[in-house]
């Protein structure tokens, strides 16, 4: 079996204030500098 890591992004106001939206938004562009586009599952939720 393969090991999992998760990642979850703190979406209230504190953490919108410090900056958790630029983590979600710069996500996806290193997931695709990084070649792990197809090792990545994203939930919306």
């Amino acid at each position: 079996m393969r090991d999992q890591t998760y990642l979850l992004l703190c979406g209230d106001t504190v953490c919108f204030t410090a900056g958790s939206i630029r983590v979600k938004d710069a996500l996806p562009d290193t997931i695709n500098e990084k070649g792990l586009r197809e090792k990545i599952h994203r939930n919306k939720g």
